[in-house]
């Protein structure tokens, strides 16, 4: 977060379905902190299909992967109305032993989502997204079992890598067997060891998918 530290960076509002960068454009020679709200990060695959490859929420560091480039390879855009810090280039120099840290625990987080993802089945994915997302809302003190989802559905999915018709017989079946309670955007975990098991181990039957 920007506040706290000897940092004064420049705060910038971003409104919900707004893009705080886009691939083409000029790198603005900065990285980005969440001081509130989220982000999903976008990129084009090799079929140039738009792919989100990461959700961001308060305290993350958006633009990393931009250091160096000329022109942002990405996006970044608003899932809901934001506000992010921006950091230049000079004034990361000016502490790097904070900001390397910060890029430490970037890497971190994308190496755990990219071995869920490695997952084999549609289940097991959605599981370890469920508990990885309440892992990051009891990490900044909110609630861990009970909360609302910044993306819609159909981002889950895409992220995921599974279909949205796919993404919706797995929600009716997490809530048929009563690991989750879900509404709209709402979810509720009733049974994380039973997501847990689903995780390290698939689905105890076929769910159509």
């Amino acid at each position: 977060m920007c506040d706290g530290h000897e940092l004064v960076p420049r705060r910038v509002a971003v409104a919900r379905h707004m893009a705080l960068y886009s691939a083409g454009q000029v790198v603005q020679r900065a990285v980005f902190i969440v001081r509130f709200g989220s982000f999903k990060h976008t990129r084009a695959d090799q079929c140039s299909r738009q792919r989100i490859t990461g959700f961001h929420m308060s305290g993350d560091v958006l633009a990393l992967d931009s250091i160096g480039l000329q022109w942002y390879q990405s996006a970044a855009t608003a899932l809901e109305d934001s506000e992010v810090c921006v950091i230049s280039y000079d004034l990361m120099r000016t502490f790097p032993a904070y900001f390397n840290a910060l890029a430490s625990t970037a890497i971190a987080r994308a190496q755990h989502v990219s071995l869920h993802l490695r997952r084999t089945s549609a289940p097991q994915k959605l599981a370890a997204f469920l508990l990885d997302l309440a892992g990051e809302f009891d990490a900044r003190g909110y609630a861990s079992r009970h909360f609302r989802l910044p993306m819609r559905h159909q981002d889950i999915a895409n992220f995921l890598d599974i279909t949205p018709a796919s993404m919706s017989r797995l929600l009716k079946q997490f809530r048929l067997m009563q690991l989750i309670d879900a509404s709209e955007r709402e979810i509720m975990l009733r049974d994380p060891r039973g997501l847990s098991c689903v995780m390290a181990e698939g689905m105890p039957f076929n769910y159509g998918g």
